[in-house]
């Protein structure tokens, strides 16, 4: 089990343009998959559209007390960036 973000083990995968190049390349460029966009609009729900709100989630820094694998925004203990007052209260 990792016990550092992907930004302080310098795992290229923390940096956004390798992030988008493999989104943008790769399986989904060679049409082996087929991309987001194509699987909903097959089942008709493209554009999404929200229903209803059911969560509300507000990410205010990248500081947790935990490293989980699945974590998007690749946030733990080794990580000090949190949100200001001052750019909460605008």
């Amino acid at each position: 089990m990792a016990t550092k973000s992907l930004k302080a083990r310098h795992d290229v995968l923390a940096m956004e343009n390798k992030q988008l190049e493999i989104l943008n390349g790769g399986i989904f460029e060679s049409g082996e998959l087929p991309t987001f966009k194509e699987k909903i609009s097959e089942i008709g729900q493209f554009p999404l559209r929200p229903k209803k709100l059911e969560i509300l989630q507000i990410n205010v820094g990248y500081m947790c007390n935990q490293v989980c694998e699945h974590c998007h925004v690749d946030a733990g203990p080794d990580r000090k960036e949190i949100m200001t007052r001052e750019t909460m209260e605008q």
